[in-house]
């Protein structure tokens, strides 16, 4: 279930990645209650004029397999909700608790039952938070992580893109087709150069939080199934930060963890690569070894300023959580059970190295199963996302070069149209990030 948007369509399948967000299942895993904002709309900040139109790009067959390679964790935090405030009104600074922790699976029997979602969830808390620097959080918890292990700063200047999961799914979607809601769904992604070829993918979305239908048990059997950390009772979310080569790309890539399998405490604190897909369990056994349960040392805060009256606090708490252990926890209806959208479920998962899926089936609410898959044994589902993935890197290819084309100045987005994928100008100079975090992609004389 993705945090980001646990939303759930009436027959009980994911209508949205459970990805969205939710508190720590002790402490209220929702949004604000206050009504909801009308939607932004899509052109909004635009010129008029579109500059450019992609299409999906044909396959050769000289086109190589394209595979995750070269996976580390780099950095993950915790959205912190301050128990002072009042839960409809924006913080005006923000806190992220670094490293933070995902929610732990408590693998209980079956059956159970647990009530319908209610209420409002966050589909983008990075968004809904600082609406106005959206990748600052990951590139300070990034830069946070290094020191805390007392290792080299993370060097940006190599990177080609910056970007959601999210951001890289909705491509896969265009890319792919498909008849269901989510495939022709129309989207936005804001762009930006940073040093000389870094591109800064910036989610948009039209509305930060969704309402909950009524119909849907994601959250509920998430809440039921887990347990936050310890020290991150009062969490929101946990976003973890990888990089990987995809193709001839270098990514550092942001997502939301569900949940994960505890861990046993140990003392090493050293940054490894861990585990892709195509790994070994032999080497997924080793690295968790190296690094579950890694705690952080004392807490400590810092202040970010964002603009005059926002900013963003960091605190330390946490532990250091290896891949293998993190986790995806999906619901279905008994009677939509056949029909799961694994061309939906499986990038997901492969384009954030989850290495395992855990799917509830329910009957409105009552759980009598839990299907528990790994990514590596997905290879039926690895073959059939295979030409999707090789048009992606393509797709990337085209998006760097326009970016880098238009310069530090420039300013475009894409908005999905049907078939099209359509290049316009932002009005505004306003960057993705803080000066001072943009210079950090300049090459090191």
């Amino acid at each position: 279930m993705n945090r980001r948007s646990r939303g759930r369509s009436p027959y009980g399948t994911s209508a949205f990645s459970h990805t969205a967000s939710h508190t720590s299942p002790n402490s209220s895993g929702r949004a604000p209650s206050s009504p909801l904002p009308s939607d932004k709309n899509i052109f909004e900040g635009l010129d008029t004029e579109c500059i450019q139109m992609l299409t999906v790009p044909s396959l050769d067959t000289a086109d190589a397999a394209v595979d995750i390679k070269d996976v580390e964790y780099i950095g993950s935090y915790n959205w912190i909700k301050d128990p002072n405030s009042a839960s409809d009104v924006l913080d005006p600074s923000p806190t992220i608790l670094v490293p933070g922790s995902p929610p732990e699976w408590q693998n209980k029997a079956v059956p159970y039952s647990v009530p319908a979602d209610n209420g409002t969830f966050f589909s983008d808390q990075n968004g809904f938070q600082i609406p106005s620097a959206i990748l600052l959080p990951l590139m300070v918890a990034v830069e946070t992580v290094a020191a805390d292990k007392q290792e080299p700063p993370f060097d940006w200047s190599s990177v080609d893109f910056v970007t959601d999961r999210n951001c890289l799914r909705k491509l896969l979607r265009w890319i792919g087709g498909g008849n269901n809601e989510k495939s022709l769904k129309e989207f936005r992604i804001d762009m930006q150069l940073s040093g000389k070829k870094t591109v800064l993918l910036n989610r948009w979305d039209k509305r930060y939080r969704e309402q909950a239908s009524g119909y849907t048990y994601g959250y509920s059997f998430e809440n039921h199934t887990t347990k936050p950390a310890s020290g991150c009772e009062s969490s929101t979310g946990h976003h973890r930060i990888i990089t990987y080569d995809l193709g001839s790309f270098k990514m550092v890539v942001r997502f939301e963890v569900d949940a994960c399998m505890p861990t046993k405490p140990s003392r090493t604190t050293k940054r490894v690569p861990v585990a892709s897909s195509s790994s070994s369990p032999t080497t997924v056994d080793v690295l968790s070894d190296l690094l579950s349960g890694v705690k952080i040392g004392p807490p400590t805060n810092s202040v970010i300023a964002i603009t005059p009256s926002r900013s963003l606090t960091v605190k330390s708490g946490g532990s250091y959580v290896p891949q293998s252990a993190i986790l995806e926890l999906t619901t279905v209806s008994e009677r939509r059970r056949p029909q799961f959208d694994w061309y939906e479920q499986y990038p997901q998962l492969f384009l954030s190295q989850t290495p395992r899926h855990f799917l509830g089936i329910h009957n409105l609410g009552r759980f009598r199963t839990v299907e528990k898959n790994e990514l590596s044994a997905l290879t039926n589902q690895a073959k059939m996302v295979q030409p999707s993935l090789k048009k992606l890197v393509k797709v990337l290819r085209t998006i760097q070069a326009l970016v880098v084309k238009k310069g530090r100045t420039g300013r475009l987005t894409l908005i999905r149209d049907g078939e099209w994928l359509r290049v316009y100008e932002r009005r505004s100079q306003e960057g993705c990030l803080p000066e001072e975090y943009l210079a950090k992609f300049e090459p090191k004389e």
